[in-house]
């Protein structure tokens, strides 16, 4: 298979987290995401499907769970990524396209399929993770982190309009009641997957 290629691929950790200000400073108030969510609306039955089964699901089987984002037994993992070993963008994109989804370059319309975005915390030595957003078709964008309701908002509590412009940083928000302490400061793309979603 063809893999598209990405520029940030062969930069090495150091030179790239440098690149994407690693460094930044955390917002200096808290924000409590839980008592946020507690507050947001749940928009769906779907929704509320997902909170009852929430401690079964990560952020990337909830993204390609399939068009109609039912919480199923089938829906795959992440393989070959460990978190503890640490990975970059590039890693991460490379394995969302042997699992089988496709590039997409920019906000548009495949047919059968429906967008994802994914964003990365690039560990220097070790401790680097993902996380994914999907477009609804309402036009929001949700997530669900592990263990955690599905939610609209970013670290800020904003609505999510947009995943690149989303604030990602949640070095200072409680969510489940402990501080996340991950910043993803790297937008790994948009992908699109199919309306059916990833079967294991």
């Amino acid at each position: 298979m063809q893999i598209p290629r990405n520029p940030l691929w062969g930069m090495n950790r150091e030179n790239r987290v440098g690149c994407i200000k690693k460094t930044d400073e955390p917002f200096s108030s808290t924000i409590n995401l839980d008592l946020l969510q507690a507050a947001e609306p749940i928009g769906t039955e779907l929704d509320r499907l997902w909170n009852d089964e929430r401690t079964k699901y990560n952020c990337f089987q909830y993204a390609v769970s399939g068009i109609n984002r039912l919480p199923r037994e089938s829906i795959p993992l992440i393989g070959g990524l460990d978190p503890r070993l640490g990975f970059d963008t590039g890693e991460l994109q490379k394995t969302l396209f042997q699992m089988g989804l496709k590039w997409a370059h920019g906000i548009g319309q495949m047919k059968d399929h429906y967008l994802i975005a994914a964003v990365v915390d690039i560990g220097i030595e070790s401790n680097s993770d993902y996380h994914f957003y999907r477009l609804d078709a309402d036009g929001s964008w949700s997530h669900k982190f592990n263990n955690y309701r599905v939610s609209r908002l970013d670290a800020r509590g904003n609505k999510i309009l947009d995943p690149k412009s989303a604030v990602m940083d949640y070095r200072r928000t409680i969510i489940n009641g402990f501080n996340s302490n991950k910043f993803y400061h790297d937008f790994a793309g948009f992908f699109y997957v199919p309306n059916e979603g990833l079967i294991k």
